[in-house]
């Protein structure tokens, strides 16, 4: 199983994200995402298998004894570099990222704690469409790599409100003239 094929799920996703934050064993992954540990196990297995999780050391003592689990790899990020072969795999995985995403969204909009407006509002979202240059695409990447940069500088920090950020960016077409975004 490759990288790609693991993170086809939005709930081994959230365990790379949650582990991201500490290391834990499946039973705290369990209460910290809602989920049952039966469903976890799986998970785990399936990212230790593909190289995203490993486990580092043991909590507990008896039959409480448990695995403790952290991240093996330090950011889930994949370009147009990604091989012929695994393009359904990245298809799979981004899926999931947007299904991850608007499970978010929907639980922000139900949060009566969500902050409306303002100079930094907690919920935003943009989407466009445009002809861009070969220097429009370089400093598109750029900013995409100054928020990854902010985003993990800003990992830890207990007591911070927790914040989800998806970007894409893909080539397309403008809708009825069947013209081809230039990959």
């Amino acid at each position: 199983m490759t990288a790609l094929d693991a993170l086809a799920s939005p709930a081994r996703q959230e365990v790379v994200y949650q582990l991201g934050e500490r290391p834990a064993t499946v039973r705290e992954l369990a209460a910290a995402l809602g989920r049952t540990r039966q469903a976890l196990h799986y998970h785990v297995a399936l990212l230790e298998r593909a190289g995203l999780v490993k486990g580092t050391g043991w909590r507990g003592t008896g039959p409480a004894r448990e695995r403790v689990y952290s991240v093996a790899c330090s950011r889930l990020a994949f370009a147009a570099s990604v091989a012929e072969t695994d393009r359904g795999a990245a298809r799979r995985a981004v899926s999931a990222m947007l299904r991850l995403s608007g499970r978010e969204v929907d639980q922000a909009l139900a949060s009566p704690a969500l902050r409306h407006g303002g100079t930094a509002p907690e919920l935003a979202a943009l989407r466009g469409k445009a002809r861009l240059t070969s220097a429009d695409l370089q400093e598109l990447s750029r900013l995409f790599g100054r928020i990854e940069a902010l985003l993990r500088r800003s990992r830890k920090g207990e007591g911070r409100p927790f914040y989800a950020v998806t970007l894409l960016l893909a080539p397309t077409r403008m809708a009825g003239n069947g013209a081809e975004g230039s990959p």
